[in-house]
């Protein structure tokens, strides 16, 4: 997988690691099994050329005693000295294993609605951040620069919680914050640009104004989607060269291929900003390649009685979500210096 993006023009790859996912049950436990999954994904993406962008996200509900009503995901720990932990550990697994991050994210889409924790304790995600600079910035070897590029969580709902996104600007420590990540989904360009546009104004009024942007996630679907319409697919050229022109430093292409599994760890988005897509076989190849896992695959939604995830076929995966019709080739040639966008989005573990 990773030779066929790096082959497709790739330079970059955001991979999103979930806490809840390392260390579901408590802070005394390692799931090595799945790091050992994660590892292996981002050295091999390494090896092939591409730089990381790491997110980490999605605190477990042990940590932070959300509601069980209320997604787990929504609410900062209760107890930094967890988070600390949990951080101080990531770290020590990437030193261990030779791995470089050419940026990091902390936390991802806070400003989210069903980040109901979030959004009532804004300062809480201030002292998450605030705690997790230095940890990474003091680890050895693991930078692709000379030192750690880190953002805050990519923010997107400028519409809705305008307020919260303000809140946070001004209260993040400016001396941490090396750039900035933004999404915005949706078909008209125009519409977007404005939220865009907002999000900068934002970030100006906080003094902000010389800290880079990037568009960590876009799409010309409202949700993503495992795939683009042929006439979708042209327009991709002009929403990442729009976003170029209107100060984004790079644009991260976020399609995601929804039920595709690997194993029930490793969620696959789809190869969406590759200049051709990769055809049915070649996704199946570097599929088997990665995971190991060839005839079945689990897919999320489908779930049996006991809410356990059940295995479908190859050829019903197949046919539900990679069919030639929903397959169209891109040509980005067009743009300037397009081997700098992003081609997967690749995620470890649940998002929900």
């Amino acid at each position: 997988m990773a030779s066929l993006i790096s082959e497709g023009g790739a330079k970059w790859v955001r991979v999103m690691v979930f806490w809840k996912q390392l260390q579901p049950k408590s802070k005394n436990e390692w799931e090595k099994a799945k790091w050992e999954y994660l590892s292996n994904l981002m050295t091999t993406m390494r090896n092939h050329g591409l730089t990381i962008d790491l997110v980490v996200t999605e605190v477990p509900r042990w940590a932070n005693n959300a509601p069980s009503t209320e997604v787990a995901a929504g609410y900062p720990p209760i107890n930094m000295a967890d988070w600390d932990q949990f951080i101080s550990k990531l770290v020590q697994k990437l030193e261990e294993d030779e791995i470089k991050i050419g940026a990091w994210e902390i936390e991802n889409e806070i400003d989210g609605n069903t980040r109901t924790g979030y959004r009532e304790h804004p300062e809480k995600y201030v002292e998450m951040f605030t705690r997790a600079v230095p940890i990474i910035r003091n680890a050895q070897n693991i930078h692709e620069q000379d030192k750690a590029f880190i953002m805050p969580s990519g923010f997107f709902n400028i519409h809705y919680a305008k307020e919260d996104i303000i809140y946070w600007l001004n209260h993040l420590p400016k001396d941490y914050i090396a750039g900035l990540s933004f999404h915005t989904y949706g078909p008209d360009d125009a519409q977007i640009l404005q939220y865009w546009n907002k999000f900068l104004t934002a970030r100006n009024d906080a003094g902000l104004g010389n800290k880079p942007v990037w568009l960590t996630e876009t799409n010309l679907n409202d949700q993503p989607k495992g795939y683009l319409d042929p006439e979708a697919s042209q327009k991709l050229p002009k929403r990442i060269d729009a976003f170029l022109q209107n100060g984004a430093q790079k644009v991260f292409w976020y399609c995601e291929s929804n039920g595709f599994w690997g194993a029930g760890i490793l969620k696959i988005q789809n190869f969406s900003t590759v200049p051709h897509f990769v055809k049915n076989e070649a996704v199946f190849s570097a599929y088997q390649e990665m995971t190991g896992v060839a005839a079945k695959t689990p897919i999320k939604g489908d779930l049996n009685s006991d809410g356990e995830v059940n295995e479908i076929d190859r050829d019903i995966l197949k046919s539900r979500y990679l069919t030639n019709d929903t397959i169209a080739d891109i040509d980005l040639s067009g743009l300037v210096d397009a081997t700098d966008y992003l081609i997967l989005v690749s995620n470890f573990g649940e998002s929900q």
